[in-house]
């Protein structure tokens, strides 16, 4: 577009300041397009497999208690924290008893995951960010 009245280096000020423009508009909608794009796909890459591969599931750790500070020969089914698959806690306790507990729901929301940390079983209690269904966080 010419302008009258303007010299051309004025001219040529103006259509480098419109042609920056045009490629900010265009990394602007390349960006937003990236963001829509994979807030698309994020779901997909969350959600839970079969088999060996790793279940995915979003989760929040409230803390842990000791559930029993003198178990021995602890054993966990699912080896640690992993309040996406179910579990259970295996150990003797004081008087030689052998005792099992598992992985449960305490709520729609909530997951009761123990786990062993040397002769301690500890109990977490873990919000599930969709709900619980039988010991394990969707």
């Amino acid at each position: 577009m010419r302008v009258i009245g303007q010299s051309p280096k004025k001219r040529k000020e103006f259509k480098l300041e419109k042609q920056k423009n045009i490629m900010k508009m265009q990394i602007l909608i390349l960006a937003i397009i990236l963001i829509f794009f994979s807030l698309a796909i994020l779901p997909e890459v969350k959600s839970r497999t079969v088999g060996p591969k790793p279940i995915l599931c979003s989760y929040s750790n409230f803390g842990a208690s000791v559930y029993e500070s003198n178990a021995q020969n602890c054993v966990d089914s699912d080896k640690g924290m992993k309040p996406c698959v179910i579990g259970e806690v295996s150990y003797e306790d004081a008087t030689g008893n052998q005792v099992t507990i598992s992985d449960s729901c305490t709520g729609q929301f909530f997951v009761s995951e123990f786990t062993c940390s040397g002769n301690e079983v500890l109990e977490y209690n873990i919000g599930c960010k969709k709900e619980c269904v039988n010991g394990v966080c969707t």
